[in-house]
């Protein structure tokens, strides 16, 4: 079976793939797998938001559960979860209207 020129030197692919497109040379440019990474980045920042809320829910709920065991380690994950979350949303708006999916997707990881 062949290896996609991407699964060999991806740095190479995507280098070779950007100065096509950005010649305008379309027809030459590998777009089946050029389509394929986008799609998978946009998905990998949806995963992020799933796994950030995941692990700022189960915080969360020790934060909540287990008032005795409380301390700063919970305290500086909470803090950074919610920060990363809203940098990434920030980044990423068009993930806003999937948090409610990606709350319950967290919730139950």
């Amino acid at each position: 079976m062949n290896t996609p020129e991407h699964d060999k030197d991806f740095y190479g692919w995507a280098m070779q793939n950007a100065s096509l497109l950005k010649q305008g040379r379309f027809s030459e440019a590998d777009m089946d797998s050029i389509i394929e990474e986008l799609e998978e980045m946009g998905g990998n920042n949806e995963s992020q938001l799933i796994n950030r809320l995941g692990v700022l829910i189960a915080h969360l709920m020790k934060w909540q559960f287990q008032p005795d065991l409380q301390g700063n380690s919970w305290s500086s994950t909470i803090k950074e979860q919610r920060h990363k979350i809203k940098r990434l949303i920030r980044k990423n708006p068009s993930l806003k209207p999937k948090i409610a999916e990606a709350i319950e997707e967290g919730f139950s990881d």
